[in-house]
């Protein structure tokens, strides 16, 4: 992934891929399944975020959809966002 300003990732790439998943149902499972990470770093590193609960149904949803049971962390999923939850 390139780095933009501040070494932030350049996520152009995902966005194009969003605008190419409209027409393939596989890409969006892709697409979907590749923003898995980022969305769980961004629930763990901004507890205080008003987008959280969101994120967390929207990770649920996908998450159950693909079969994820545990975590990165080795944490079962539904332990996980029990915690998340809090």
């Amino acid at each position: 992934m390139r780095h933009g300003v501040r070494g932030r990732p350049d996520w152009r790439l995902v966005g194009m891929a969003a605008v190419w998943r409209r027409h393939d149902r596989t890409l969006t499972r892709r697409v979907q399944v590749a923003r898995l990470p980022i969305m769980y770093a961004q629930i763990m590193l901004d507890p205080k975020s008003p987008k959280r609960p969101a994120l967390i149904s929207r990770f649920e949803k996908i998450a159950r959809s693909e079969g994820v049971t545990h975590t990165g962390e080795g944490q079962a999923l539904d332990d996980w966002l029990k915690v998340v939850r809090q």
